[in-house]
């Protein structure tokens, strides 16, 4: 074999060969989000991974897309030039090093009689075996033969990607950086096997001939063997209330997503799974047995899909309905027809339930839950403090003891795990076998990206499943954790993503508590001190504020509402520091301690000192200087910003006078960009 060296080289040499035409290059940043680029040639493509490619992980798609506007999907994909096969080597996979992927690989070519790939990229954790065609084929024609491989490689079980024929697959670039782990990133690199390119005809024959060497087993279908735990019984209710959300999903759904609605049915282990997948599969005017049947034979529970990815699909086609319940039910009722219209409940059929706390009166299970505060405060050690309670029953405000304990699930995008988040989880005296911190989710074609609020509730749900008797799931903050769709100062963006979350926080029956900073207001209410669109305040159930007396200096965390609980009860705390050992190291870290109960008004606290009022202006600088501080904002979100806060637009543009703010014209729109802090020395 030849092993292409130069970055620059090999690079240029898979893009040649691999692929044609226009197409996308995909980046996701050390720490940052996958975002895509298109490009129109081989000149273009290698301009942008120079640019952008040297601190992230880069791929390529293998489909031409010539359209720059359309998205990158298996429906707009137009043509392929090569098949190939992915297979992992690293810990969780078939393979721990690349040597045994060779080894497979070579056997499996020499089983099944197929030509050797063109090209082998050694991706750093794994191999992409590629066979390279002399013209470009028609996706139509492309993907049953992609197909087929996939199929053959099930057969002769190689451990390959599942999703090898998937037209708007993404494959890691050459010469490239891998850094699945970044502290040792591993560089991707292209061997020439010295075939070449290859006729497309010659190779799908080879494939059909494989399969007829390596028939497919016969095998009855029905629920599946790798199928987890599922909670849910197999009565007539639930099947029916499964039936009408896969009613509302549409099975033409990109082939991804088609796979794992079907796995997620797969996910329930029921006896009628199997019939249940197929009957939505069949809808679909692209129905295939084999295929269906394939990707059936394919589901591993350790894959991620759960029942909660169907959930997630059915709601986002329009499901209102009930979910499968964790309660026995009657088999002996009839079937219910999937809802539609208006639907309503008599209040003589609603069964009264308790709530459950895990402090009493003052935070719910099952419910959303907001604490908002200015930095430093100690906010953040608080929600350790109630993690630490859920997992050993200790050290709760009010002396309280919380018997039913649980897991915890952590997402915290401004703490890091190993040196703010253990340790303080250690000082607070939590069992940490029973911590869960989410680092991201692992995305098609990306290692692990970015936890999204509106688009990864599904992916949550599973996971609280997975990991049983989840009792608190924290997000701090949840600002952080918004799609770049959504705006956090506009109620009806805020509150798309707060219901499903609600939602999740009723079926799983664990506290979902949001850690919000506070805004720059020094007027009104408790509730409009809170940072961001009123949503954040007005959907929890419960919410608290943690403050300072300006005098005593004591920390308080008071009620802002309470809609089930007592709305008088606040708590008193300080921040004390512990000596954490780890090994033959000694780490200081700090916890939250409990000074007792107070009937104080967080009112109390907001009212300005006497002397201390400022002018409509003064706040409106002060609101300027802090919303353009972190760059440029077009005036139209300003607009909002400050409505949302309270402050009138003239205040604003009067305020505009006293600093050195520039107005760029921007599109159909004006962008401020504050110059200097420092008010001019004329005004």
């Amino acid at each position: 074999m030849i092993q292409i060296t130069g970055n620059f080289s090999a690079q240029a040499q898979f893009l040649q060969q691999a692929r044609s035409g226009a197409g996308f290059v995909c980046f996701r940043p050390v720490g940052g989000t996958l975002f895509e680029k298109h490009f129109t040639d081989i000149g273009g493509a290698l301009k942008l991974i120079d640019l952008h490619g040297k601190q992230a992980d880069t791929w390529v798609s293998m489909a031409t897309y010539s359209i720059p506007g359309e998205s990158r999907s298996q429906k707009n994909a137009e043509r392929l030039c090569a098949l190939w096969l992915d297979i992992d080597a690293h810990e969780g996979s078939k393979f721990k090093s690349v040597a045994d992927v060779k080894t497979a690989l070579d056997d499996f070519l020499h089983n099944t009689g197929l030509p050797k790939p063109s090209l082998l990229h050694c991706t750093g954790y794994g191999i992409h075996a590629i066979w390279t065609f002399t013209q470009a084929i028609p996706k139509s024609e492309w993907q049953p033969v992609a197909a087929n491989l996939q199929n053959l490689t099930q057969r002769l079980r190689l451990g390959a990607d599942p999703i090898t024929a998937d037209a708007a697959r993404i494959l890691r670039v050459p010469g490239t950086m891998n850094f699945r782990n970044p502290d040792e990133p591993k560089l991707a690199e292209l061997e020439e096997t010295g075939v070449g390119h290859q006729e497309f005809d010659v190779v799908a024959a080879a494939i059909d001939d494989a399969l007829l060497k390596f028939p497919a087993e016969a095998k009855a279908h029905g629920k599946h063997v790798f199928a987890g735990k599922f909670d849910c019984p197999e009565t007539n209710e639930n099947i029916a209330f499964v039936e009408a959300m896969l009613a509302v999903i549409n099975p033409d759904m990109p082939y991804p997503e088609w796979r794992d609605a079907v796995w997620s049915v797969a996910a329930t282990g029921w006896d009628c799974s199997y019939e249940l997948a197929r009957a939505f599969s069949e809808r679909g005017t692209s129905w295939n047995e084999d295929d269906f049947n394939r990707v059936w034979d394919s589901f591993d529970c350790t894959r991620g899909i759960g029942f909660g990815t169907l959930v997630h699909y059915a709601r986002r086609g329009g499901y209102t309905g009930k979910i499968p319940s964790t309660y026995p039910i009657s088999q002996d009722r009839p079937r219910p027809a999937a809802p539609r219209g208006l639907v309503t409940i008599c209040a003589a059929d609603v069964k009264p339930e308790h709530v459950e706390w895990l402090v009493d009166q003052s935070f719910p299970l099952g419910m959303l839950v907001v604490i908002g505060g200015q930095p430093g405060l100690g906010k953040s050690q608080i929600s350790i403090n109630l993690a630490a309670g859920v997992t050993t029953g200790k050290g709760l405000p009010k002396g309280g003891v919380f018997n039913n304990h649980g897991s915890v699930i952590i997402l915290a995008n401004e703490d890091d795990a190993a040196r703010t988040i253990r340790p303080r989880l250690d000082a607070a005296g939590a069992d940490i076998s029973k911590v869960h911190i989410v680092q991201g989710v692992a995305r098609e074609g990306a290692d692990v990206d970015m936890f999204q609020l509106d688009s990864d509730i599904a992916g949550l749900r599973d996971r609280v499943q997975e990991i049983g008797n989840v009792r608190l799931i924290i997000i701090d903050p949840p600002s952080a954790y918004l799609g770049s769709k959504i705006d956090s100062y506009k109620d009806s963006d805020v509150r798309r993503v707060l219901m499903p979350l609600g939602n999740l926080a009723q079926e799983t029956g664990a506290m979902i508590l949001l850690i919000v900073h506070l805004n720059k207001r020094t007027d009104g209410g408790a509730q409009q001190r809170f940072s961001g669109s009123t949503a954040w305040t007005a959907a929890p159930r419960v919410g608290f504020m943690v403050a300072e007396d300006p005098i005593t200096k004591q920390r308080l965390m008071l009620p802002v509402k309470n809609n089930i609980g007592d709305d008088r009860l606040g708590y008193q705390y300080h921040i004390a520091e512990k000596l954490i050992h780890y090994d033959e190291q000694t780490f200081r870290s700090s916890h939250i301690v409990w000074d007792g109960t107070t009937n104080r008004s967080v009112a109390d606290l907001l009212v300005p000192a006497k002397g201390a009022k400022t002018s409509a202006v003064d706040e409106a600088k002060t609101f300027l200087e802090d919303e353009l501080a972190d760059g440029p904002m077009p005036v139209e979100k300003l607009m909002l910003t400050a409505k949302v806060a309270g402050i009138s637009w003239p205040s604003v543009t009067r305020a505009k006078g006293r600093l050195l703010i520039s107005s760029t014209k921007v599109g159909d729109g004006w962008t401020w960009t504050l110059i200097s802090p420092k008010e001019s020395s004329n005004v």
